[in-house]
């Protein structure tokens, strides 16, 4: 829930024009998603009811945030198309999400791993912005979809 946290406190920076506030939101996001997971397999504690909520958290923070702070750090007049972007990107965060639910292989990932995808994004929208920004954002959601086979790291 930590990370739900720091996914909505960057929807709400993103809502502000605190770009770079949002941007570490996410990331911070991403430290919580990453610890939950290790801690419930070291302790043998993860469960159905986990997997779900955690792709939960994680289409509100590696889906909808990182699709806000694209917008929020747009420049000049590409405003409707770093809306689609968006919107592709979070579309894609979603699919990515609901098949990596129903995934029978464990030791790999199809396609980008969705808070992999939106940290990307996150730095995209912090040191580049804008159009190019929208590029990679459109570029991690067709990596979301993609059924390329990455292994998982061992933990």
């Amino acid at each position: 829930m930590a990370g739900l946290a720091a996914g909505i406190a960057s929807l709400a920076f993103s809502v502000q024009g605190s770009i770079a506030f949002a941007a570490l939101a996410i990331m911070v996001a991403g430290a919580f998603d990453f610890a939950d997971g290790a801690v419930a397999r070291k302790t043998g504690s993860s469960s159905e009811f986990g997997k779900q909520i955690d792709s939960l958290n994680d289409m509100a923070c590696f889906g909808a945030a990182p699709a806000a702070l694209l917008f929020a750090a747009r420049t000049g007049s590409d405003a409707t198309l770093i809306a689609v972007f968006g919107a592709l990107f979070a579309i894609g965060a979603a699919i990515r999400l609901a098949r990596f639910n129903l995934q029978q292989k464990k030791r790999v990932f199809f396609g980008l791993p969705a808070p992999a995808a939106g940290i990307i994004v996150a730095v995209a929208s912090v040191l580049i912005g804008g159009l190019p920004a929208g590029l990679v954002a459109l570029a991690c959601a067709l990596l979301m979809v993609s059924t390329i086979e990455i292994p998982k790291p061992a933990l």
